[in-house]
């Protein structure tokens, strides 16, 4: 008996050493991964403090553990569900040569996303480049919750700003988390390796406030310094592309302004550039004029921002001349009062930019009394008007997953291009009763058949076949006559056109119906009446669907993201439709304009 103990003991410690040794094959180890914008009230770099929401792409950060020298191309390779259940997969290259030890893939300007589908798990792997070997174990991030589609999240960049608040109804708990019932979430970058360098990557974000006030210097100087790294411009054009396709950005100036009027590229984007020879101005008050929340056009809220016996740092904000802005506060009728512009607004492609005289996270404005009146109206106006409409009536479930609320629009144009004219939809009545009427015949009726009028009960290892492969046919030629043999597309084109810039920003909505078992590779390009451009870069196509479990299917279908050096996701390729079923698709593009005759 001791001699067995002995040779298990010694066949678990070479089992030990076998697991070990293929535990160490891999040169890479991912110990950590972050999806989603990082959460305002969650610790810097907590892996459960992060926001994602349905449907929306989401920067994904991973902290690697280099044990070996990699002297192959690398790749982060991203599998995640859609709303079929279908497998996605997104290559991102990786710059690892000559890095060792603890490594963030986000230091070495390699960020990846994914678009979630539901509550479900995102696989990711290292591998070698074009499908090379796996370079690390798979990761699995099985927490992803992603938050409604209905639900706004304002994004802090730079230092974060304090005292974010909102006015709330008589009787809501004071609870600074609890915006709207839950459905205003805050998310903070304060680190300019965090933000990501596609434009789709702020898709999350409703409202992106960038805070120039105390500690964003080095912050501001990475992303907007003429002396920034190709890195660091390309996370700048990242965030500046997210507005002319549709963002709101909100920028605060106040006692950084001289050192924001020394950024030519920040300078140029603000609607009302800050005074080069005169950057800042000391005052002691402010008069404050803005449109109230809940009465008429004509009325407005207002407060003096003042400083408790000393001044404080207020922007000296000019126009340019060829750059159209309007004058936010003080509002026109109130000009002659106030005197010194404070706020302005303008158009940025089909985006927009606002630009506040003063710092929003320092004194006097975080003790201002009226604070919470003020952050609902940059919200309207710089942001979007639903943020200050709803949810207070009706708070957000802590658990509550993506299923419960859509937006109205979207589920109408959803449905819309999923319905094919003349192409029929067998309604569940039909079928229940078909069904019943196949058990009827394999059942009941074949045994009276074979047992009183043949007397043969034997023959069923006969007819059972017959009628099931009948059936069958008969299932098979009606669906074909019904459906038909012709590829199908229903698609929807929303084009913006800016004549500022000169281009064109586009969304296209499309189903296609399949009329067979096939793989299809989508791409999709402008018409050449509307564009110069062939092929523009900067076009993201994606899935659409409502919001599922979001877990993988047990068949492991799967598509494949197209990237190159162009853009990131601007293609599928292989995406599976099953004989007669509909998949829908979402594509963003921009353009130039085409010339006039």
């Amino acid at each position: 008996m001791l001699t067995q103990f002995r040779l298990l003991v010694a066949l678990a410690g070479c089992f030990g050493l076998a697991g070990s040794a293929l535990a160490t094959d891999f040169p890479i180890s991912i110990t950590a991964a972050r999806i989603g914008l990082p959460a305002a009230n969650a610790p810097i770099g907590s892996e459960s403090g992060s926001i994602t929401r349905f449907a929306n792409w989401a920067p994904v950060y991973l902290d690697l553990d280099v044990t070996a020298a990699i002297n192959e191309a690398a790749e982060l390779v991203i599998e995640a569900p859609d709303p079929d259940e279908i497998t996605t997969i997104l290559r991102v290259p990786l710059n690892l040569a000559g890095q060792t030890g603890r490594v963030a893939t986000e230091t070495v300007g390699s960020i990846g996303y994914v678009r979630p589908a539901g509550v479900g798990e995102v696989l990711l792997t290292i591998r070698a480049r074009d499908g090379g070997k796996a370079l690390s174990e798979p990761f699995r991030v099985r927490s992803l919750r992603p938050r409604p589609p209905l639900s706004y999240v304002v994004l802090t960049l730079g230092a974060a700003i304090p005292g974010f608040d909102l006015p709330r109804p008589q009787g809501s708990p004071n609870d600074a988390t609890n915006l709207r019932g839950g459905r205003i979430e805050l998310a903070r970058m304060t680190e300019l390796a965090e933000l990501p360098d596609q434009w789709f990557g702020y898709e999350t974000a409703d409202l992106i406030v960038l805070n120039t006030g105390t500690g964003s210097e080095a912050f501001l100087q990475g992303l907007f310094g003429e002396g920034s790294s190709a890195v660091q411009q390309a996370k700048r054009n990242a965030l500046l592309e997210w507005v002319r396709r549709g963002g709101r950005l909100v920028i605060s100036v106040g006692n950084n302004a001289k050192l924001v009027s020394g950024l030519p590229a920040l300078q140029e984007v603000l609607p009302y550039s800050v005074n080069r020879s005169n950057p800042s101005r000391a005052v002691t008050a402010l008069s404050l004029y803005w449109s109230a929340r809940e009465a008429s056009q004509t009325s407005t809220d207002s407060g003096s921002l003042a400083a408790k016996g000393s001044t404080f740092p207020a922007a000296n904000l000019v126009a340019e001349p060829k750059r159209p802005a309007r004058v936010l506060i003080p509002p026109a009728d109130r000009k002659s009062e106030v005197g010194d512009v404070v706020a302005a607004q303008m158009a940025f492609g089909i985006g927009r930019i606002t630009v506040i005289g003063f710092d929003l996270d320092r004194a006097p404005f975080t003790d201002f009394a009226k604070r919470p009146e003020f952050w609902d109206w940059i919200l309207r106006e710089g942001g979007a008007n639903r943020a200050s409409g709803g949810g207070e009536g009706k708070p957000l479930a802590p658990t509550s997953v993506p299923t419960e609320e859509e937006d109205e629009l979207a589920v109408a144009l959803r449905t819309h291009i999923d319905t094919f004219e003349g192409l029929p939809v067998i309604s569940f009545g039909w079928v229940a009763m078909l069904i019943a009427l196949y058990i009827l015949i394999i059942g009941p009726i074949e045994y009276y058949f074979l047992k009183r009028i043949l007397g043969r009960l034997e023959w069923t290892w006969i007819t059972f076949p017959i009628i099931v492969l009948t059936v069958s046919l008969a299932a098979y030629f009606t669906a074909y006559s019904i459906k038909g043999r012709s590829l199908r597309i229903n698609k929807i084109d929303v084009v913006d056109v800016d004549p500022a810039s000169g281009r064109l920003y586009g969304t296209t909505l499309f189903t296609i119906f399949s009329p067979r078992i096939e793989n299809y590779t989508l791409t999709v390009t402008p018409s050449t009446e509307w564009t110069p451009d062939e092929d523009p870069a900067g076009t993201v196509i994606s899935w659409v669907g409502a919001a599922r479990g979001g877990r993988a299917s047990l068949l492991r279908r799967r598509y494949e993201y197209h990237s190159d050096e162009r853009g990131m996701a601007d293609g599928l390729r292989n995406v599976p439709i099953q004989v007669w079923s509909t998949k829908s698709f979402v594509a963003n593009w921009s353009a130039p304009i085409a010339p006039t005759a």
